[in-house]
């Protein structure tokens, strides 16, 4: 009553009973705790007060003031202890020191749990970044094994699945497989279990082959079983990457075959025109043979390129076509040339080019 009388807000209970009953339903800062009560000693309610509310002030009153009961009674739990008769001032005292200590312990708990939380926040946010940090590491491996000149479709499928482990939660019991057709890469320690990851590998819209992930032990059930949400999209964002890598590598051998082709078709076609011109000139048979081993071996020590060379050798043997235009009377006759037909062989070169500036030849 005197405790209400100044601003507390106060329940009573006659029994230990019902104080346990009382603390069940609510939070009490402070529970004056009678040694005495009806039912029980009054020390033994403090260790189920304390299991029920650890931040309880408990001040235990008594007429029976001994070492031994203060002891026992601090020992398990109680914040204060008062001998009676006791006056209001001390109670008071007593009472808003333990409220401030209750305070403090209770904000200290609060700032701690705060930055537990935080900290736990922030190591989840740089395991997930680093998380991130692996999978964007492990796709643009892929995108540089593919864009690798030279690289061959085979090496891009085995160097792929020898990188797929690094990019998952546990790599050191990650294998794959990555199956094409009737070829399959796989990493040295692969194995099939029945934690897996897989996506389909399309190219130009149809199922070309897979891609496989696996945990070698069992590891604890996260998204997908063992597996990241953000894992799947990976192994499906790979598995993208190579259908567009196959398709595009497909194009590219497509078209290189039929350069060859077509490049082939071109020297025969070179060859042909040149013999014909040999033919039709049997005065100076193998001049344009001679001239184009003469000028590719000059090209060839200036350390000029392939294509350069290649373009050498068209021109050599075509040097003569104009010849084509020159009468064969004259390019046979046996004796001297007159003014006339000299010439007229003279204009071989200006035919020539005349015939060859027609054809849109892929260099100059």
């Amino acid at each position: 009553l005197m405790l209400g009388k100044r601003g507390f807000e106060t329940e009573t209970a006659g029994t230990g009973q019902e104080a346990l009953e009382k603390a069940q339903q609510r939070f009490f800062n402070v529970a004056l705790l009678d040694i005495r009560l009806p039912d029980m000693e009054g020390v033994e309610l403090l260790e189920p007060l304390k299991r029920m509310h650890p931040d309880i002030a408990i001040i235990v009153l008594t007429a029976y003031a001994s070492v031994e009961t203060a002891m026992q009674a601090v020992n398990k739990g109680a914040q204060a202890y008062i001998t009676k008769p006791f006056d209001v001032t001390e109670l008071l005292a007593i009472l808003t020191e333990a409220l401030g200590k209750q305070r403090l312990i209770m904000e200290n708990k609060r700032l701690y749990e705060e930055a537990r939380r935080e900290l736990g926040e922030r190591k989840r946010a740089e395991h997930n970044l680093a998380e991130r940090a692996k999978e964007i590491k492990c796709l643009y491996g892929v995108t540089n094994i593919a864009e690798r000149p030279g690289v061959s479709l085979d090496e891009i499928y085995q160097e792929t699945a020898n990188l797929l482990p690094s990019g998952w939660h546990y790599p050191e019991i990650t294998c794959a497989r990555i199956t094409i057709g009737d070829k399959e890469f796989k990493t040295d320690n692969f194995k099939t279990t029945k934690w897996k990851q897989s996506a389909n590998i399309n190219v130009n819209g149809q199922k070309e082959g897979t891609v496989e992930v696996y945990y070698l032990e069992a590891m604890t059930e996260i998204d997908e079983g063992p597996f990241l949400k953000e894992e799947s999209l990976l192994i499906e964002a790979v598995a993208n990457r190579l259908g567009d890598v196959t398709e595009r590598k497909r194009a590219e051998e497509e078209l290189k075959r039929y350069s060859e082709k077509l490049q082939e078709l071109i020297d025969n076609i070179t060859k042909a025109i040149a013999l014909t011109t040999a033919m039709r000139d049997p005065y100076t048979s193998g001049h344009q043979q001679r001239v184009t081993q003469l000028a590719c071996a000059i090209a060839e020590e200036m350390g000029l390129s392939k294509e350069m060379l290649a373009e050498i050798r068209v021109a050599g043997s075509l040097h003569d076509i104009g010849k084509m235009y020159i009468p064969s009377e004259i390019l046979t006759k046996p004796g001297k040339l007159t003014d006339t037909e000299f010439d007229m062989i003279k204009t071989h070169s200006k035919v020539g080019y005349d015939i060859l500036k027609t054809i849109d030849f892929p260099w100059p």
